[in-house]
């Protein structure tokens, strides 16, 4: 399957963008990346926890609990709930999770049976940046707890793999990528583990 937009969404009921928050204006979000990156551009605004599906979080936002909030743009396509986005944030501006929008399925090892059931829905573009954004983690010690985000892209055999590292308060950033050709499973987790073994010396300790 294709991967869908891996793009996160701002979403507020009354700013256009976070650049419009004032002062202590307040953000809800559980995700540690997506706090750490906000506050490194806007140190001035207030981040909070912010639980529950996506629909749970929408209706927090409608109840004022919160300034704005994010989204995954895939949650909202899936959900057909694309209408409550504000913004859709680039991802050259604000790189989403390692593996955002790709649908992953867990077999058994030595299933080869359900292996090619799955092969013939699988998408080698998908499975090959998945591949490089995981390996990238893997090497920074990262989980979907720490302020990582990492986004790969494959046109005509070369792939572009960026990655970020922030503190959680925002006062430390570290963003590479890398770029060049990959054709197989071995290249791209070659292209990630490339990248992460050039930015972990560069991070400070405990970071992560």
């Amino acid at each position: 399957m294709k991967r869908e937009d891996p793009r996160d969404v701002f979403l507020s009921n009354q700013y256009k963008d976070f650049s419009d928050l004032p002062e202590g204006a307040v953000v809800g979000t559980s995700s540690l990346r997506r706090q750490a990156f906000i506050l490194h551009k806007y140190p001035h605004l207030k981040i909070v926890p912010l639980r529950g599906n996506v629909a749970t979080r929408i209706e927090k936002l409608h109840q004022g609990q919160v300034d704005a909030t994010f989204l995954a743009m895939a949650g909202l396509v899936r959900l057909e709930l694309t209408s409550f986005a504000t913004r859709i944030l680039e991802t050259d501006e604000f790189l989403p999770a390692c593996g955002q929008g790709v649908i992953g399925i867990e077999i058994r090892t030595g299933d080869e049976t359900t292996a090619r059931y799955l092969d013939s829905i699988s998408c080698p573009t998908t499975t090959l940046v998945a591949i490089a954004e995981r390996a990238v983690l893997q090497v920074l010690d990262g989980s979907c707890h720490t302020p990582v985000g990492a986004y790969a892209t494959l046109h005509n055999g070369r792939m572009n793999l960026k990655c970020a590292v922030a503190h959680p308060d925002g006062t430390y950033y570290l963003e590479d990528s890398i770029e060049g050709p990959v054709a197989n499973m071995q290249d791209a987790v070659t292209t990630g583990q490339v990248l992460g073994h050039r930015m972990r010396p560069k991070l400070p300790a405990g970071i992560l």
